[in-house]
């Protein structure tokens, strides 16, 4: 807990940036001049001040890049803090409460899959814009992702600020992770990452795997695809090092036939993580990320001074204000 709370904690710092400056907004909406923009073929007129996100994801990114005081509903889905109480919830992208939303009023929806006519026809009745944002398959997608959703939250110029901040800081923290952790690993120390027993493994076509190979070491799943290691390669897994999710344990570890005499499991390499983070794809997972590998290499980071990852910005942004944001209260910034 102490540790997702300093992960937070340190995300929250990173993104009052966009929201301490000074700068009030247009008189009306009139004079707004952010006003029409179009993502993803979805034009939106107005700052959304209500937002509905279906999808756990766009929720935990909303959330962290300081727009959690716009949430007006969610899905059931959703995980929240609970620094924001209680928050209306919707059903989900399958089944979605339509009437529920409706009644929410909302200046805009947001979810990670297509969403079913029962829901998109009213809404285009109500004239409530949906922007989908799906999930992304590669670095480069998930920092447009950011860069998507910041431009319907906040206009294009603004998006486009946040999205480079969030850009510097994604980069400055995975190259001083790889700088790190390849200038100390032995060649050769190879690592899987385990998303779920016996054989979800992040392959190389994945970006997890790519992570691993990113900080030198050998992906013993790069050569498979679509998260599936085939049992028959069983024979061949004995990682040095197993990054899991927190959901696999040690214990399951040391009880299985596949792993129980793997080098990681004997030498107690086993470093847990919250694979959550990775599947939703928010800022947060960098950090999770940066915690995970910090814990299994801890010799690597003696004496390296970890970067700055508050990109100076001239002139600086001024978002819209909000009366009290979500990290001011939890954290009492």
């Amino acid at each position: 807990m102490k540790v997702m709370l300093r992960v937070m904690a340190a995300l929250g710092g990173l993104l009052l940036l966009f929201s301490a400056a000074g700068g009030a907004p247009a008189d009306s909406p009139s004079e707004d001049l952010r006003w029409p923009v179009t993502v993803r073929e979805t034009t939106i007129t107005g700052s959304p001040r209500r937002v509905v996100s279906l999808s756990p994801a766009m929720t935990a990114s909303l959330i962290e890049l300081g727009f959690a005081g716009r949430l007006a509903g969610v899905s059931d889905s959703c995980i929240l803090p609970d620094a924001l109480g209680e928050i209306e919830r919707c059903g989900s992208a399958l089944l979605p409460d339509t009437a529920a939303i409706l009644a929410l009023q909302p200046d805009l929806v947001v979810a990670s899959t297509d969403l079913p006519a029962a829901l998109t026809g009213p809404l285009q009745e109500a004239g409530i814009p949906l922007l989908v944002i799906r999930r992304a398959a590669d670095f480069d997608g998930i920092l447009d992702n950011y860069r998507a959703l910041a431009t319907a939250m906040q206009g294009e110029e603004q998006g486009e600020r946040i999205a480079e901040q969030l850009e510097y800081f994604a980069q400055q923290t995975l190259s001083y992770l790889n700088d790190a952790v390849s200038r100390s690993v032995a060649e050769g120390t190879s690592a899987v990452y385990l998303r779920k027993m016996p054989f979800i493994i992040a392959t190389g076509d994945t970006l997890e795997g790519s992570w691993l190979t990113d900080l030198g070491l050998v992906n013993q799943a790069q050569e498979f695809e679509g998260w599936d290691y085939p049992l028959e390669a069983e024979p061949d897994l004995n990682p040095n090092y197993i990054f899991c999710d927190r959901s696999v344990t040690l214990e399951a570890l040391q009880s299985s036939d596949y792993y129980r005499r793997t080098s990681a499991v004997t030498n107690l390499r086993v470093i847990p993580l919250d694979g959550q983070q990775f599947e939703q794809q928010s800022p947060r997972m960098f950090l999770v990320w940066e915690e995970a590998v910090r814990t299994a290499f801890p010799e690597a980071f003696d004496g390296v001074e970890r970067p700055s990852i508050v990109l100076p910005m001239e002139p600086p942004p001024a978002p819209e204000p909000e009366p009290e944001s979500w990290w001011e209260s939890l954290f009492g910034h």
